[in-house]
């Protein structure tokens, strides 16, 4: 499992907001090409409302199309691959608010088996391709909050608001078969399991 963390000046609502409006996404999250709804689900008894769409990205050059069930929570995204180039793809998306107070900090976890992808791509290829995506879709996503806040900001104010979002990565877990990695400021440490005595 991949676990990844970063910091968005917007609040959680907004953050929420961009992320569920699936057929926006080609106009700011990274990579995205195309989004088309084929199935809507919202049913009453609960909160969640569920999409089944199908993505077109192009990643390293190469063109990826998905089918995704997507889960819209109410402060995140859950989606599941039900068809594509992976053995297995899950993702989890949660938007919560920060302990300070102000803002969203963006909880990213994904679940990823490459299938018959994996005996010709190393996994630190992939490990760093999943680096990229997900540090264009914060710096993209941070973009796309700024335009979103300016907007809502001129009506009352009377002219755009400047906020000042941070795109920076907080932190990565990334659990190995014998290991945990866990990036921090540039860092990275590695904790193995100790036995007890």
């Amino acid at each position: 499992m991949i676990r990844k963390f970063a910091r968005l000046d917007a609040p959680p609502e907004v953050v929420t907001s961009m992320f569920h409006d699936l057929e926006g996404w080609p106009a700011w999250m990274a990579g995205v090409r195309s989004v088309r709804t084929l199935e809507r689900r919202d049913p009453p008894e609960h909160p969640e409302r569920v999409r089944t769409i199908e993505v077109v990205q192009v990643q390293a050059g190469r063109a990826l199309r998905q089918t995704l069930e997507c889960r819209l929570e109410p402060r995140g995204l859950v989606q599941r691959q039900l068809r594509g180039r992976f053995r297995r793809w899950d993702a989890a998306w949660r938007f919560l608010e920060p302990p300070e107070g102000t803002g969203t900090t963006i909880s990213f976890e994904l679940e990823i088996e490459l299938g018959l992808l994996g005996a010709v791509i190393p996994g630190r290829m992939v490990q760093a391709i999943i680096d990229d995506i997900f540090v264009a879709t914060v710096r993209t996503a941070r973009k796309h909050c700024r335009a979103l806040l300016a907007a809502e900001a001129r009506p009352e104010s009377g002219g755009p608001t400047r906020h000042r979002l941070a795109d920076e990565v907080l932190l990565e877990v990334l659990a190995h078969p014998d290991h945990l990695e866990i990036r921090l400021g540039g860092k990275r440490y590695r904790l193995e399991e100790i036995e007890g005595p």
